[in-house]
């Protein structure tokens, strides 16, 4: 799953924030950005289970502070979180799970 052709890197030079989704939340948020100044990284999983655990753990590993954007439940979210802390990385990771990740964000932060 690491090297699937269907992860999609969208390089966006930020290294203090990116962006993990996939299928619609993705389109959605390719929209919202175009009108952006400034980008996260995003990395576009294909097929997101199993987890492609290589290649989330090295784009956590080159980012301050990592959203994960998923539709309705937030199974993605647990797995990148516990592959997170199995290995020690040290990036925030920002999703639904707790309502502190949500209080203070805005279109500024």
């Amino acid at each position: 799953m690491n090297d699937s052709s269907l992860n999609r890197l969208v390089d966006n030079h930020n290294k203090k924030r990116g962006v993990i989704t996939w299928g619609l939340p993705f389109l959605s948020l390719m929209d919202v950005l175009a009108r952006a100044d400034a980008k996260p990284d995003i990395l576009k999983l294909g097929i997101p289970y199993p987890i492609p655990r290589k290649l989330i753990k090295d784009f956590l590993k080159g980012h301050e502070e990592v959203t994960i954007l998923e539709e309705l439940d937030d199974e993605i979210e647990k797995d990148i979180k516990t592959l997170a802390y199995d290995d020690g990385l040290t990036s925030k990771i920002i999703g639904k799970l707790d309502i502190d990740d949500w209080i203070g964000k805005s279109g500024s932060d």
